[in-house]
């Protein structure tokens, strides 16, 4: 099984590098996920459904090869200490950081700590914003087709990144 990830982790990796020199040639830049859950040689049994198994990640290479101008770090199974004390997480910072490539944060909601997250997350430095998936979770969709945010603090705190 690892040798079927290998080879398809070495053909992922070579179509990141079409996608990058495609990408750079229209004068886009190429963003990508790097999944702290996931990208390490122990990850948790709860999201073993979300990713597949016999793919090798090579996500090391990809930084260091330059193949990203921007890393979106996502996770769901840590908290969000994980982006002080996890391994894996501190190297990926390390190596973005190390390299230039600007990093955000792709946090799913967890209320009631969403806010001091939001502050925390802001104030770091490392990081250049957030994103906040699962956004159902704030957003009122009204019948005149508008909505509204149901956490007006966090729409207040978002102005630091504009």
């Amino acid at each position: 099984v690892r040798t079927i990830a290998r080879v398809r982790g070495d053909a992922y990796t070579d179509f990141l590098r079409t996608c990058r020199r495609r990408l750079a040639a229209a004068g886009r830049r190429m963003r990508y996920n790097l999944q702290i859950d996931w990208y390490r040689p122990d990850p948790p049994g709860s999201r073993r459904l979300a990713y597949p198994d016999n793919l090798e990640f090579q996500w090391r290479r990809w930084i260091d090869e330059g193949l990203m101008d921007e890393a979106i770090l996502r996770f769901f199974h840590y908290p969000l200490d994980c982006l002080d004390t996890d391994p894996v997480a501190l190297e990926m910072i390390a190596r973005c950081r190390d390299r230039g490539v600007p990093m955000t944060v792709n946090r799913y909601i967890q209320q009631p700590t969403l806010v001091d997250e939001y502050r925390r997350l802001r104030d770091d430095g490392r990081f250049r914003g957030v994103i906040l998936y699962e956004t159902w979770a704030f957003v009122d969709f009204h019948p005149d087709n508008s909505c509204s945010i149901t956490m007006p603090e966090i729409e207040a705190l978002g102005a630091a990144y504009r």
